[in-house]
Formats: C-alpha cells, structure tokens, sequence
C-alpha cells in the first residue's frame, strides 16, 4: 500500500457514498456495527475496581484458590508460599545491587517490584505468574528454533538413557516413601513433586 493508492481508494469511497451507491452503504454500515460491538467488548472487559479484586483474592485464598488455580500450601514450596516480606527483601537487594553498579536497564524490574500485588492479582495478561510478575516481557520464544535444534537432537540421541533414569526414579517412587531431596506440594484435586 502506497499513499496514492490510499488516497484513491478513500476518494472512491466517497464517492460511492457521495452516489448513494448500496454496496457504500452497506460496507459503512458493517464498519459501524463492527466499530459498536468492538466498543461493546472492550467496555465490558475493563478490570474491576483494585478493592474489588483484592477482596476477591482473598477470599478464593482463604479457599486455597490462587489466579484460577487451586496451590498447595506447603511453606517449602517456591511455587506456591506467600511470603509478605519477600518484595521488600528483593527491593532491598536491588538497590544494593544500584549502589555497587547501577540503576541503568533495571526499570522494569523496578516496576514489578514496586507494583507486584496489582500484576499477580489482577492484571488481565498472557503472562500467569505464580512468583514474580515482569512488566513488558515479550511473549516470544527467547530462543530461535535452529538455536533449539542442536538440543533436540541431543535428546534424542540419549532418548535410551533418559529412559533408565526415569525408569529408575519412577521405582524409587512406587515404594511410597519420598526419596532424598524430593518434596510433596499437595492441594484437595492433586499432588506432585519438586527436587
């Protein structure tokens, strides 16, 4: 598309419209309906009041249901534990790590710091964070896939060892005592596994 071409084709519809012709009508007609049910979703999507979200938070955590999804409330788990000083302690490293380098490049960590309640509770995003929410991350593979290819083939060449060593965990498992350096994360629908 070139200006020129733009401009003619606005001129043409003008025109059109300027002739009464029905096609014109008809496309300016679906363009509103389209442009008012757009305005329809988008006004019904907007996120809800802070304090009402909050309230809502709290009390689907009360009943063990976190961002959707029902967690464990093992205090091992990394996933799962709330930790109330957990934002302050990091705040805190980060400006130890601005004292001896600095604040350069670290805005967005900064941000998610600061605003971490608001972004796990109820921001409406792709990103679903359990632990830490980084504003603005792309949503694109951080790797190319020819980067990827070389593992992908690595894997499959010891598919057979992988094999064994899953064979091997999967019968320390089937004995029903949890073996050395492996914790329980459980919730009333399921339970699995950490190292």
């Amino acid at each position: 598309w070139s200006l020129d071409g733009l401009r003619d084709f606005i001129a043409t519809g003008i025109q059109s419209f300027r002739d009464c012709d029905a096609t014109a009508l008809v496309a300016v007609a679906c363009l509103l309906v389209l442009f008012v049910w757009y305005c329809y979703h988008v006004g019904r999507e907007q996120p809800r009041a802070y304090a009402t979200v909050n309230a809502l938070m709290q009390s689907a955590e009360v009943n063990g249901v976190q961002n959707g999804f029902v967690y464990c409330h093992s205090p091992e788990c990394v996933r799962c534990s709330h930790h109330d000083g957990l934002n302050q302690k990091l705040y805190h490293n980060l400006q130890e790590y601005a004292k001896r380098y600095s604040w350069s490049g670290m805005g967005r960590i900064h941000k998610g710091i600061r605003e971490q309640g608001r972004y796990l509770n109820s921001r409406p995003s792709i990103q679903k964070p359990e632990v830490f929410f980084l504003p603005d991350l792309p949503t694109m593979p951080y790797f190319s896939r020819d980067a990827q290819k070389h593992d992908v083939e690595l894997l499959e060449r010891n598919f057979q060892t992988i094999l064994c060593e899953f064979e091997t965990l999967y019968k320390a498992f089937s004995n029903c005592s949890l073996p050395q350096g492996w914790k329980m994360n459980s919730t009333p629908s399921g339970e699995w596994f950490t190292f």
